[in-house]
């Protein structure tokens, strides 16, 4: 049975409790806020973030985990995994994927298979492929399983987001 791998980023809205349970690596997006710098799932919650939008006080971006971030867990995977499917929020939402393509360029050719992966969506659209990615693997899914089923879930998964404006 092959050992697998799956990678994720933090805007697959997945708890990291589950994320460990199922063996998933979460890479945090980094939130600037105010003139501070968190995290994403490490330094911050959800509903600190969900607190920091609503009070409208501070001006919140997100940006993408640098290259070398991907790029040494990359590293750290080689031998010790079969393969690995990287899985990220959509490139047109997100620098993240970008990052992997540039990581993965830097990474020494080795048995290990690395897969990088656009899930053409974010939040629970990207959580549901990582999550059943990772189910798969676990239940010793072989790698050409674990692909077929990550694009056939891609192809399938469609995600609405409404937009509101809160007001106290």
């Amino acid at each position: 049975m092959a050992k697998i791998k799956i990678i994720t980023d933090s805007t697959c809205d997945l708890s990291p409790e589950l994320a460990r349970e199922l063996g998933i690596e979460m890479v945090p997006m980094l939130l600037h806020v105010g003139e501070k710098v968190y995290r994403s799932g490490i330094d911050i919650s959800n509903e600190q973030i969900y607190e920091y939008l609503q009070s409208g006080a501070h001006k919140l971006s997100v940006a993408s985990p640098s290259p070398a971030i991907f790029e040494q867990l990359y590293r750290k995977m080689l031998g010790e995994y079969d393969h690995v499917f990287s899985i990220h929020v959509s490139n047109r939402l997100s620098g993240a994927y970008a990052a992997t393509v540039q990581a993965r360029a830097k990474v020494p050719a080795s048995k290990t298979k690395i897969d990088l992966i656009d899930s053409k969506s974010a939040s629970m659209g990207l959580g549901m492929v990582v999550l059943a990615a990772a189910e798969a693997a676990r239940n010793g899914a072989a790698p050409h399983e674990v692909e077929r089923l990550i694009h056939s879930m891609i192809r399938h998964t469609h995600v609405v987001f409404l937009l509101t404006r809160w007001s106290t």
